[in-house]
């Protein structure tokens, strides 16, 4: 209820639309490619070598929480930030 909602799409070759994934940006993705979500990650502050922010995510494998170039992988149904205090 009180998370701002952020555009799903995201353009690797757009530094303008890069800089909005902002670290602590809650993004949710589908597997499937629907519009339901099977798994969610937290945007790192880090970026892959290619400068595309790298996603903190648990996946099932290996089955820890892994911190990697995540963002391209699968379908965005979900971008929100959450205000600070």
């Amino acid at each position: 209820r009180n998370g701002l909602v952020l555009k799903n799409e995201f353009i690797k070759d757009d530094p303008v639309h890069v800089a909005q994934w902002q670290p602590g940006d809650f993004v949710y993705f589908s597997k499937e490619g629907d519009d339901w979500s099977e798994t969610c990650g937290i945007i790192s502050d880090k970026f892959s070598d290619y400068g595309i922010p790298l996603v903190i995510h648990n996946p099932a494998d290996p089955g820890y929480v892994v911190e990697d170039d995540f963002l391209l992988t699968y379908k965005i149904v979900g971008h929100f930030r959450y205000p600070k205090p």
